[in-house]
């Protein structure tokens, strides 16, 4: 590896660990949006024909049918989300993201793609932690690969976020790296303990439980709702 690039990316590291939760949010969704701008297919990661089907086949599984109400919570460029735009009714999808970048690929996206357009999904760019305003409940929300880039910090309030728009039939699905203790896998990779995650959200009245099964990735799916509703893992 080239020095110069490698001293960059230690001190990138470096920043991204010390830095406090509203900044590190700020330098993620600005990383988002490089990302976006040098490769959109890749700007999340993996490529969408590697995780689309994935998370389709859990949510589905998970009991996601085409008539319910869907936020898709860092819906990124809609890698994913285009597919559950199509699985849904139409005004049934609502994804947010932090990054500019991804929302106004991913509004471009819609615009150009008259199958998707005919389903008039919502799409927005939203502030870290802000109160998200949404008509009813959601039925289903999707944190795909969100919880695996937060620090404990912006863990906690996101789930308080989340907290606050779930009814008491609402899924809540979520992904985190998961290993024996907290830590970073790399700047902006984070990992939990399986109990940390549930503790997390046992303060935030949420029960969830892990979802059984292989289903072929790195990381770990936590389904669940409100504690004592009718939608409580378990």
């Amino acid at each position: 590896m080239n020095p110069v690039r490698a001293v960059k990316g230690r001190l990138k590291e470096w920043v991204f660990r010390i830095a406090p939760t509203r900044l590190y949010l700020a330098l993620y969704a600005r990383d988002t949006d490089r990302r976006v701008a040098e490769n959109p297919a890749r700007a999340s990661g993996h490529a969408e024909e590697a995780v689309a089907p994935i998370v389709t086949a859990y949510v589905r599984h998970l009991g996601l049918e085409p008539h319910q109400h869907l936020l898709d919570f860092g819906c990124g460029t809609l890698r994913t989300g285009k597919h559950l735009i199509a699985y849904l009714g139409p005004g049934r999808y609502v994804g947010v993201d932090i990054s500019r970048g991804a929302v106004d690929y991913a509004l471009d996206l819609v615009a150009r793609n008259e199958s998707l357009s005919r389903k008039t999904p919502r799409v927005e760019l939203v502030e870290p932690f802000q109160e998200l305003d949404l008509p009813r409940p959601p039925d289903f929300i999707l944190c795909h690969s969100v919880f695996t880039h937060l620090v404990r910090p912006a863990a906690r309030r996101t789930l308080h976020q989340l907290r606050h728009v779930m009814g008491e039939g609402t899924t809540l699905a979520l992904t985190a790296f998961c290993g024996e203790s907290y830590g970073h896998r790399s700047y902006k990779n984070i990992q939990y303990p399986v109990s940390e995650i549930k503790e997390m959200a046992r303060q935030n009245d949420i029960a969830l439980e892990e979802l059984a099964g292989d289903w072929g990735m790195s990381q770990t799916i936590f389904y669940g709702g409100l504690a004592g509703s009718s939608q409580t893992a378990g």
